[in-house]
């Protein structure tokens, strides 16, 4: 036969060994007097009590600083997904082109900057190492592999990078380790600046400065080579020699003039501090000025009455600079022509008929500092044409060029109807 109290301590046992800890033994009430076996199955009980009790509640503490590691845990790791979520929005945001490779050089993130750079898709730079792509300009591997190896921190000023359509670009870039916590370099991070639009504005600029030091010297040496004529050789020569000598003395300075002005007024759009006062302006009156500076025979097809508002004096440097262009490039007949549309804006433009503007030079006809290779002598800075794109700009127009069939070449400027 069984003992109650016994089966009671088992039980409390088994469900304990199996994580049930609210389990107690009920231990009768103590009788007068008890047998030994009886008195130390009480005696067990009792502690078998107190030990599960003592382990509930070191459980129960257990779980709740568990659980509350575990929410702390959980908070930092949304903490750091937060952190990683923005640092990629920056990343993706930036306009350079950001590069993050793992410890061993291998690609684990690019931006949208990149693709747009390199001309390939994250998926296709994601087998592709930056050093396949990038160069230091004597076309030798770029330094990127000792920042990868070394640790090393690399900024190059002079690189170029191969599109995905063959074309070379031209860089420069810093290449810099990331390091965990506990100082190991478990990365590197590249960031590279596309230069191409710099490297061209510089040989601008010194095409520029080639060009302006050539048109520059040409009027001054002919003014001061045939003012010392007249000074000290004046009795050498009759009345027309003299005269002649003075008309070249006079063209040389109109044409230093113009240099200077162009370069003023370049400054001046560049600055945005070009002053515009606004008119109504009779259009034909402004090509009648202009036919008389260039000294060329220009037909003019206007009415007495067209009018348009805008600067008088921009209007008739924007025709003066397309009737040089004119003068230059292009050969007979030339005409200046003006109408209204239906609108009431006004269309100026000036026709030649010379060979034209080159298909593959249309693109940036109107840039500054360009000039077509066909250059003939005396031909300017390349600022005309730029000028006169800007100066329509600043009044609220336009200006184009449009090819003349057969042969020859249009330049049209449009501007806002004359105000009653």
């Amino acid at each position: 036969m069984s003992d109650p109290l016994f089966d009671a301590i088992v039980e409390a046992m088994s469900r304990a060994s199996i994580g049930d800890l609210s389990a107690r033994v009920q231990v009768p009430r103590e009788p007068e007097t008890v047998p030994e076996s009886e008195e130390q199955l009480r005696t067990i009980g009792e502690m078998l009590n107190v030990l599960l009790g003592d382990l509930d509640y070191r459980v129960s503490q257990s779980r709740e600083s568990f659980r509350e590691d575990l929410e702390a845990s959980e908070d930092r790791e949304g903490a750091v997904l937060q952190r990683h979520g923005q640092l990629e929005r920056i990343i993706e945001a930036a306009g350079e082109a950001i590069w993050v490779l793992d410890a061993a050089g291998r690609t684990i993130l690019v931006n949208s900057a990149t693709e747009l750079m390199t001309g390939r898709s994250r998926s296709e730079l994601q087998s592709i190492e930056p050093d396949q792509l990038v160069h230091g300009a004597d076309g030798a591997t770029s330094p990127i592999r000792e920042t990868v190896v070394f640790g090393a921190s690399r900024r190059v000023v002079d690189a170029t990078l191969a599109r995905r359509d063959g074309a070379m670009l031209a860089v420069t870039y810093t290449s810099h380790p990331i390091y965990d916590a506990a100082g190991a370099q478990v990365g590197s991070v590249l960031v590279l600046r596309d230069m191409s639009a710099e490297r061209e504005a510089e040989e601008r600029k010194a095409q520029f400065f080639t060009m302006a030091s050539h048109e520059l010297r040409t009027p001054l040496t002919a003014i001061k080579g045939f003012a010392d004529t007249l000074v000290h050789r004046w009795d050498a020569f009759d009345d027309e020699s003299r005269l002649g000598f003075l008309q070249i003395i006079d063209d040389q300075s109109d044409r230093l003039v113009r240099l200077v002005n162009d370069v003023l007024t370049l400054a001046r759009l560049e600055q945005g501090a070009l002053e515009v006062d606004p008119a109504s302006v009779p259009v034909r009156d402004v090509l009648e000025r202009v036919r008389v500076l260039t000294d060329r025979g220009f037909e003019i097809q206007c009415s007495n009455e067209l009018r348009t508002f805008c600067d008088e004096d921009h209007l008739e440097q924007i025709v003066l600079n397309f009737a040089s262009n004119a003068l230059k490039y292009g050969q007979p007949p030339y005409c200046m022509s003006a109408v209204a549309d239906d609108d009431g804006s006004v269309r100026i433009a000036v026709v030649d008929h010379g060979s034209g503007v080159p298909p593959e030079f249309r693109a940036r006809l109107f840039d500054r500092f360009t000039q077509a290779e066909r250059r003939p002598e005396g031909a300017g800075t390349g600022l005309g044409l730029s000028i006169a794109e800007r100066l329509a700009k600043a009044q609220g127009g336009r200006a184009w060029h449009e090819p003349v069939e057969p042969n020859g070449a249009r330049f049209v400027v449009r501007l806002p109807p004359a105000r009653s």
